[in-house]
C-alpha cells in the first residue's frame, strides 16, 4: 500500500502484485490505515482467480505480470484467463 500525496494524489491507494511461486492459494488479511485488505486467491494454469476485498476509501490495482486491473473499495472478483506474460 502506498500514499499518493503529490499533485493529483487522492491519499492511500493499494497495489496487489502477487507472486505466488509454487503456492496454489493465498488467503491473507493485512491492515492498512483505511482498514483491512483481504485476499482469497487461487493460482492455476489459467492464472489467478478469487476475491480481493478493499476497505472503504482505498482504491487499488491488481497486477499480474504486465496486466493491471483496477480495484474499487469492497469486493473485487479476480479472474485472469491466461499466464501473466499474456
Amino acid at each position: 500500500m502506498s500514499k499518493n500525496s503529490g499533485p493529483g494524489g487522492g491519499g492511500w491507494r493499494g497495489s496487489i502484485a502477487s507472486q505466488p511461486g509454487s503456492l496454489k492459494t493465498i488467503v491473507a488479511t493485512t491492515p492498512t490505515p483505511k482498514g483491512l485488505v483481504k485476499l482469497d486467491l487461487t493460482f492455476g494454469q489459467k492464472g489467478p482467480h478469487g476475491v480481493v476485498t478493499l476497505p472503504e476509501g482505498l482504491p487499488g490495482t491488481f497486477v499480474w505480470g504486465s496486466r493491471r486491473t483496477p480495484l474499487v473499495p469492497g469486493e473485487n472478483k479476480i479472474a485472469f484467463p491466461r499466464s501473466p506474460s499474456s
